[in-house]
Order: structure tokens, then sequence, then C-alpha cells
């Protein structure tokens, strides 16, 4: 009943947005657009890191402990089912002639999450390894804003035994408090 009473608004909306032709009286389905407008929120934070050239400031890492018993080959399952299911971490930011952002939004076959796995012997190399990561400025139009890797940590006394951590660093433009 709410769409029902509120059917003007909501096309006046689409059209507004370009996602409603009155002319051909349907609803512009999302397999049918190149390219997609970015939100007032996303626009603000393209515009800043242009202006910027490139921050760090809107990185949003978070490092997890995983157990001694965490499979990682199912785990990087999981992050490509994620990274499959929500568009916006498989999008690039690009500019039209005029200046203005948009989205691209690649398919499956165009990208695939790389994780890499990284050794580290003891807890300054993996705090370093972790500050490169946390830091990493993104490059929105060629890279999509999410980074994951995976940190073995290796005792040098003990070679048989390691520990794993990974990181998540997510773009602010992809990801928000509510995402998580």
């Amino acid at each position: 009943s709410f769409i029902k009473h509120n059917k003007d608004k909501i096309f006046e909306c689409l059209k507004l947005n370009n996602i409603y032709s009155g002319d051909y009286d349907y609803i512009i389905l999302k397999s049918d657009l190149d390219c997609y407008f970015l939100s007032f929120a996303q626009e603000r934070l393209w515009f800043i890191e242009q202006y910027e050239d490139g921050s760090n400031a809107y990185n949003i890492p978070m490092l997890f402990k995983l157990s001694d018993t965490a499979e990682l080959d199912i785990l990087a399952k999981s992050f490509d089912s994620i990274v499959k299911r929500h568009e916006i971490l498989r999008t690039l930011i690009k500019q039209d002639h005029e200046g203005n952002g948009y989205q691209v939004v690649l398919n499956d076959q165009q990208y695939q999450l790389q994780i890499q796995t990284i050794q580290v012997t003891n807890q300054l190399s993996l705090e370093q390894e972790l500050n490169k990561e946390i830091n990493h400025i993104y490059d929105l139009s060629e890279e999509c804003p999410i980074r994951v890797q995976v940190y073995k940590f290796i005792n040098e006394k003990h070679q048989t035994e390691s520990l794993h951590y990974i990181s998540i660093v997510i773009h602010h433009i992809a990801f928000d408090g509510w995402s998580i």
C-alpha cells in the first residue's frame, strides 16, 4: 500500500536518477546499464579523493586472528562468494569527459579477488606488513575497493608452530559501519 500510495513520487525519483523512462513506460534494468551514478555520499568521498590526489584516510581496516583449524582455501572461497554477491566490492569509479564520477561494475570473470599470503617471523615484521596494508592508497579508477591479506606468523624458535591473521581493508566509498 505504501508503493501504491507513493507511486507518483517513486516514478519522479526514478526519472531524476535516469532509471525510469516515461517515453517507453518501463523501468531500466541494472543489466541494461553500462555504468551507474555515484550516490551523494560516494560523490563526496570521490571528490575528496580526487582533491587530495589519493589518501588512506577512508580505509576501513579489520584484523582477525584465525584459529588453528581455519581452512584458508574455504576462507578464500567465502570471500569470493561475498565479492560476487556484492557488486560494490568489484566496482571501479571512473570519470567522464565532463569530470563527473560514475561506477563501472566488473562482472565475475573480469574480477577475481586476490588473497596473498605473507610470511612473517616476528611481531615487528607483522606490524610493518599490516601498516603497509592499512595505509594502502586506493586508485579507485583502477582497483576495486577491497583488499584481503593472510599473514602466516611462523615462530622463529619452533618452526612447526604457526598462527594466521587476516586483514581486510575496504575503502569507505564501498563500506561503512552499517555494512559490518
